[in-house]
């Protein structure tokens, strides 16, 4: 008999983007366990229960505190841990997935070694490695003492838990450590919750971006090229839909706004079911994240460019992503730099591949390379070899 536990402090009810992706894995490990648990937030508070077909039975739960944002921080967190230690003496847990902690605090590294001394596989994920640039080059105070706090313990991690999954950006390591423990794994996406676009007639080219808006997606760059491409004399009428919110969205609004361009820049703020479905619908090309090299990442697994190539729809995209080869023809490639979006090279594009049937080819790829089932392949190779479930070694 073997159980396993998933910890995420992250508000997975009103995220949806981080809820599919979380779902994503505990299905993957529900798959290999006799009971499957799962502590998470839904914003209000901390619960702790079994998941069964993508869903979780609450068995326990705390209030999470509204204090002042960066002290709040730190009390819920203390709220997290107490629950997962209380839940881990009452459950036999085999292993723990926890995907990152922010910050990386003394309590976090202490909790994590009262699991390891009730012989608890750990596997701690980073969904950003290397992490240092993305949190150096965070601008609010308290972002910058996460990442001293995070720099101080970062090594002692390692000492502790038995292996860190990691979305990783380079292929360099600073230490011998880091090679071992690593396990370099790629997202995944839930293909069969995705549909298929059924594209809508309409006219013109829509561009469509999807996300909570930050400054690395990099779709200002969309809305300079726009604004490039008709100043040049460009006829053919091309629009930008974008679909979500965030910190960059005012930025987004105001440059469309000084560019002249609020009637080719359409704000539809954030969506989720059938009428993002339908947004996808009336949409010809996605954009996916070109603009990583702002934090340094030269290489990609983004979420939404697995998803949309679940939904059958061609992307543009500017860093390396090894699940996307060269040969793979229904993705337009562009610079990882700061530079306008080359409007009349996404028309030539789009015209090289309009009479394929690339949803169809794109729906296969995915079902084929990007499930869960195939990414988590690593993770369920490593809990098989090395985790004996505790009731029979206790044998």
């Amino acid at each position: 008999m073997m159980n396993g536990l998933y910890v995420v402090n992250v508000d997975i009810e009103n995220k949806s983007g981080y809820k599919d992706k979380i779902l994503g894995q505990i299905d993957v490990l529900s798959k290999i366990t006799d009971h499957m648990y799962v502590l998470a937030s839904n914003g209000n508070e901390y619960f702790f229960g079994e998941y069964l077909d993508r869903s979780i039975g609450k068995i326990m739960s705390v209030k999470q505190s509204k204090k002042i944002r960066y002290i709040r921080g730190f009390i819920n967190q203390h709220k997290l841990l107490s629950l997962l230690r209380t839940m881990i003496d009452k459950h036999d847990v085999d292993f723990a997935y926890i995907r990152r902690i922010i910050p990386l605090t003394t309590s976090v590294l202490r909790t994590l070694r009262g699991l390891k001394k009730q012989k608890t596989q750990l596997f701690y994920e980073y969904p950003t490695y290397p992490w240092q640039e993305e949190m150096r080059s965070n601008p609010k105070t308290f972002g910058r003492l996460n990442y001293y706090l995070d720099k101080w313990n970062y090594r002692k991690l390692f000492d502790i838990v038995d292996f860190i999954p990691a979305m990783v950006s380079c292929d360099c390591f600073s230490s011998q450590i880091e090679n071992e423990k690593l396990i370099k794994i790629n997202n995944g996406v839930c293909v069969e919750k995705l549909p298929v676009v059924s594209p809508v007639s309409h006219e013109g080219l829509n561009l469509l971006a999807v996300g909570h808006l930050q400054n690395w997606h990099g779709f200002d760059r969309v809305i300079k090229g726009l604004s490039e491409f008709y100043n040049s004399g460009g006829t053919q009428l091309v629009k930008f839909l974008v679909v979500g919110d965030g910190q960059e969205l005012q930025a987004l609004r105001e440059l469309a706004q000084n560019l002249g361009l609020v009637n080719e820049v359409v704000f539809f703020g954030a969506m989720t079911g059938k009428e993002l479905d339908a947004i996808f619908n009336l949409s010809d090309i996605a954009v996916a994240s070109i603009g990583n090299h702002r934090k340094k990442v030269f290489k990609d697994s983004a979420l939404k460019s697995r998803e949309y190539c679940a939904r059958g729809i061609p992307f543009i995209l500017a860093s390396y992503d090894d699940d996307f080869p060269e040969e793979f023809r229904y993705v337009h490639r562009i610079p990882a730099d700061d530079s306008p979006v080359d409007i009349a090279s996404i028309l030539v594009f789009f015209n090289s591949i309009k009479k394929d049937d690339y949803s169809t080819i794109m729906r296969h790829y995915a079902q084929r390379t990007l499930t869960w089932d195939k990414k988590m392949l690593p993770i369920i190779d490593k809990i098989l070899q090395n985790q004996h479930p505790k009731n029979e070694s206790n044998n």
